[in-house]
């Protein structure tokens, strides 16, 4: 075999070793993020009645959000999905998640779990979410529409409400349009702690 048949043979294969690298060293990260709760929380006072328990329910999210990657809208009919920023857990476990630590800082004097809790009794309390809308723009900001019911131990409908909320992303990148999902979540924990604090 003459030097020229063989460096013909040899030609596609440094080619695609060319390319495997180029791809490997131009892979772009994929970044993780998680919702984050409350960042200040009133500080227990004496404890004048016997704790309520509190169970979260797992909360129902639109089925269009409820996947790895973070979805953005486009415009009123049209979302976009991003590959490399992405859930660090499904948000249908967050966002229930979320709320629970809330209402735990919220209501630090109540114990407050997510159901359902293995081997325990049935909350005083049981907190349905339903989640309409959870999604945004980067930049303009993040919508939460839901609605929300609270549960007496026997399943009556003790209070119940509609809420919606928009929060401003402090500059168009995920970190900020994370930020104000967790914020929103924020707004409505406010709402549910404040009529649980009324029962």
């Amino acid at each position: 075999m003459s030097c020229l048949g063989a460096r013909r043979r040899l030609q596609p294969a440094l080619v695609l070793v060319l390319l495997l690298a180029a791809g490997c060293g131009g892979r772009v990260p994929s970044r993780y993020y998680v919702l984050a709760p409350i960042a200040v929380a009133p500080s227990a006072g004496p404890a004048t009645v016997p704790p309520a328990t509190i169970g979260v329910t797992p909360v129902r999210i639109p089925a269009y959000v409820d996947r790895p990657q973070i979805v953005t809208r486009k415009g009123p009919d049209e979302i976009s999905l991003t590959e490399f920023d992405r859930w660090g857990e499904p948000l249908v476990d967050g966002v229930p998640r979320t709320i629970a630590e809330n209402l735990g800082l919220l209501l630090p004097n109540d114990r407050v779990a997510l159901l359902p809790w293995a081997g325990m009794r049935a909350p005083q309390y049981r907190v349905v979410v339903d989640v309409a809308r959870f999604d945004g723009t980067l930049g303009p900001g993040v919508l939460l529409e839901a609605s929300w019911r609270i549960l007496g131990a026997e399943g009556k409908t003790l209070r119940e409400a509609r809420f919606a909320l928009s929060e401003p992303a402090a500059e168009p990148a995920y970190s900020a349009l994370v930020a104000a999902m967790s914020r929103c979540l924020g707004g409505l924990s406010r709402e549910i702690a404040a009529a649980l604090k009324s029962l």
